[in-house]
């Protein structure tokens, strides 16, 4: 069963509302917060972040640093989306030699097939 984290912006939801047209509610938690989010990683296990970029791009690489020096963690896939080009340059450089992505929001039809691929190859593995 995949266990996703969305850390997405509260106004739109719109990887989250991705996300909960493909797995069940339960299978998905939801944050608005980077705090509340990088609490999250350090005490529980996931196999996806999906992390859209809010207002500050500085706790996008909190997270991103939370993810990478997680125990629970080491498995996990993380997706980035955001449009500013140093946050994801930082991003891809705090979590080198994980599984993970970055992608700008005018490239929202490839994460959403991506999503979709991801939670395909779950289902099967199960």
């Amino acid at each position: 069963m995949l266990k996703v984290l969305v850390l997405d912006n509260a106004e739109t939801l719109e990887y989250y509302n991705i996300l909960s047209t493909l797995l069940p509610e339960s299978q998905i938690e939801l944050v608005t917060s980077t705090s509340i989010a990088c609490a999250r990683v350090q005490k529980s296990s996931y196999d996806l972040f999906v992390v859209s970029d809010i207002r500050d791009k500085i706790n996008i690489l909190d997270l991103c640093f939370g993810i990478k020096h997680s125990s629970y963690n080491r498995f996990a896939t993380t997706i980035v989306v955001s449009d500013n080009p140093t946050a994801l340059a930082r991003c891809g450089d705090t979590l080198r030699g994980r599984k993970f992505r970055v992608y700008g929001h005018h490239e929202k039809p490839r994460v959403e097939k991506l999503l979709q691929a991801l939670v395909e190859n779950s289902i099967k593995e199960v």
